[in-house]
């Protein structure tokens, strides 16, 4: 998939263009680019609005380019508000669908606004797309237990420890990659040797606490316990940190890179009175880890 600004927008084929501010690529916006791909003498472009103030990323840039390539995007282009929000919306259609993208089909949500001021709405933008000969389809709202699958939805999910929640109104599991750090080793002197990874800035990220998680490791999957937060225990943390004891793993991960997703959330971050009383708490976390994921197999991936 390639990468293109709107300095190098120039497409040398027919398109077929999906509008939309695909930050967290949900089943929502997952419906219209699916409709973009699936024409095969168009090149499926996706045109993806970013707004000046962007709230805390649903995915990582890592992860979002690694999943339009997957669904056969060929073409990424990341638009700055500010660098269109100026267009009208007849000067949008003619000067960035006609003229620049080439057009020939264009697909967005049922609530996609354009131009200065988004004063463009889908009728609008059928209506000047018949004008240039560009066909348009309107993907109706998807929805999820009666209501409308959406960027914020999923953010309030994940800030509340609702991890299955978000994965399945996202269609995908919520995660990230970080290198492992180095640590106070205190988990080795628990029985319960564990990978530290700092939390990405531009994440939206779940309420601090210990969760069953599934972690990547050089293409073999492995289940743990992780703390989301501060360890209070063990001595505060100016900034929050992924604590995670690995199930069945020996080795050495400092340095590596190594994908997190957090499964499920097993109970608040708290401070014990005993190094002891921590320890019993996070065999019982594994213990309930173990029975959460009974059945699951070990795979690579």
């Amino acid at each position: 998939m390639e990468i293109r600004t709107l300095d190098n927008l120039q497409c040398p084929h027919k398109t077929f263009v999906a509008l939309g501010t695909f930050d967290g690529l949900h089943l929502g916006h997952r419906a219209v680019i699916e409709t973009a791909c699936g024409q095969a003498d168009l090149t499926p472009v996706v045109f993806s609005v970013v707004p000046p103030h962007q709230e805390e990323r649903l995915l990582t840039k890592e992860d979002q380019e690694a999943l339009l390539s997957q669904m056969g995007v060929e073409i990424l282009v990341p638009a700055p508000l500010a660098q269109i929000g100026h267009l009208s919306p007849e000067e949008f259609v003619q000067t960035i669908l006609w003229q620049t993208l080439h057009a020939a089909h264009v697909v967005c949500g049922f609530n996609f606004r354009f131009g200065n001021g988004a004063a463009g709405d889908t009728a609008l933008l059928q209506k000047l797309c018949r004008q240039q000969g560009i066909d348009v389809t309107v993907v109706p709202p998807v929805t999820a237990d009666g209501q409308p699958v959406s960027s914020s939805r999923i953010r309030q999910a994940i800030r509340e420890g609702d991890i299955a929640l978000a994965n399945a109104l996202s269609g995908h599991s919520y995660g990230f990659r970080a290198p492992v750090l180095q640590g106070q080793h205190l988990g080795r002197e628990l029985g319960f040797p564990t990978i530290n990874q700092a939390l990405p800035k531009e994440l939206v990220l779940p309420k601090n606490g210990v969760y069953a998680v599934r972690v990547t490791v050089a293409n073999k999957t492995y289940f743990g316990v992780c703390n989301l937060g501060r360890h209070p225990t063990v001595g505060a943390l100016s900034a929050p940190l992924a604590e995670t004891y690995l199930i069945d793993f020996e080795g050495d991960l400092y340095g590596q890179t190594v994908r997190l997703e957090p499964i499920a959330f097993l109970r608040a971050e708290e401070t014990f009175d005993s190094l002891h009383a921590l320890q019993q708490a996070i065999a019982h976390n594994v213990e309930q880890t173990r029975d959460i994921l009974q059945g699951v197999c070990y795979e690579t991936v």
